[in-house]
């Protein structure tokens, strides 16, 4: 058995829970101290079956948090598992939800091709009450909206431990929602019952892993049954999906959950999860390594894939970043074609050639 004094001293691994103040929320939750450790990981998008494994699973926390029946199927043999409501609808379950006015747009990677791009597809719709919501509050993207005549705002980063309370109140008080990506914010937004309408034919360019294209399972029959339903279906049956697949339900089995939190911290037999059994040495020795590089999930990495992690510390120069080129809704809706992905790699530069970012910044 582990407690959360002795877990508190494996925090560096548990990145998922410290994020967004998704810590606070499941604290808060349980009723436990709302700054313990949280050694329970959840995934950092919302996972609609999207990729060929549970998204996140493999993170280096010891449990494993889904937030709705079918994840934990899917997880459940993996890794310890906690059924429990996304960290989102905890906090719109002690809230009011209200109609809203006027338009969001969901903003893609901030860049200057991609909010032109996106730019171009609105501005015949734009009128005086839309806004977009900026990913990181980039202040150079905001600017170019700001002047296009579109209000911009940010909910923030990861390190903001308000993230979702901020996303909630700038959710709520819009009334209708414009996406041009199948983003999580979509997702969050049906839940509260506002209305989704998606912009065709727009492809964004980032960088992303060289892995990245590989984790996506983009034959999923469920996730194709997903979008289409949020690009076809009325609001009201969207926000149902949406919520079924934030776990929502789940809401009135707090009981249920606390003690399952409980069993599954007695049943601990490791304060990190590895995909293989080390020896009590060689465990040491992977942790120590993942703190030395500040990458946690490197205690689940093959002996091949340290030594890479060495050789992309010496050498800035391997090519070892994606550049990618993505029409989302597209994708899920015609299945992949040469118009809707193109991808090609670069050298990776610190602080340049970051995974998620668009590849033009500001």
């Amino acid at each position: 058995m582990l407690d959360i004094k002795t877990l508190s001293n494996y925090s560096f691994f548990y990145g998922l829970s410290s994020r967004k103040g998704v810590g606070h929320i499941f604290n808060e939750y349980m009723g436990c101290n709302r700054d313990d450790v949280v050694p329970v990981g959840v995934s950092h998008g919302i996972d609609f079956e999207h990729c060929h494994h549970p998204m996140d699973v493999y993170s280096a926390e010891p449990i494993y948090w889904a937030y709705n029946t079918r994840i934990f199927e899917r997880s459940k043999n993996i890794k310890p598992c906690l059924l429990m409501a996304h960290p989102w609808s905890i906090l719109v379950n002690e809230n009011n939800l209200i109609e809203g006015i006027g338009t969001l747009i969901i903003g893609p990677p901030p860049g200057r091709a991609n909010d032109q791009l996106l730019y171009n597809k609105v501005k015949n719709d734009i009128t005086s009450d839309w806004s977009i919501l900026v990913k990181g509050g980039v202040k150079e993207s905001m600017q170019f909206w700001k002047e296009k005549g579109v209000k911009p705002i940010t909910a923030g980063n990861d390190n903001n431990d308000r993230f979702f309370h901020d996303l909630f109140y700038l959710l709520s008080s819009y009334r209708d929602i414009v996406a041009c990506t199948f983003s999580s914010a979509v997702i969050f937004a049906a839940s509260i019952n506002k209305k989704i309408v998606f912009v065709e034919g727009y492809q964004y360019t980032s960088y992303d892993t060289i892995t990245c294209l590989a984790e996506l399972n983009f034959d999923s029959v469920y996730s194709k049954f997903v979008v289409s339903e949020f690009i076809n279906a009325n609001k009201n049956d969207v926000s149902e999906l949406a919520r079924e697949i934030l776990g929502f339900d789940l809401l009135s089995q707090k009981d249920r959950v606390h003690q399952d939190y409980l069993e599954l911290l007695k049943s601990l037999d490791s304060p990190i999860y590895c995909r293989k059994m080390y020896p009590k040495k060689i465990l040491r020795l992977k942790i120590n390594l993942a703190k030395f590089f500040s990458k946690p999930n490197l205690i689940n990495k093959s002996s091949i894939e340290l030594i890479s992690v060495f050789k992309d510390k010496a050498l800035n120069d391997k090519k070892n970043v994606m550049v990618r080129s993505i029409d989302e809704i597209s994708i899920w809706l015609n299945g992949v074609n040469e118009n809707n992905l193109s991808n090609y790699f670069v050298p990776y530069k610190k602080g340049v050639t970051v995974p998620g970012k668009a590849v033009d910044r500001y």
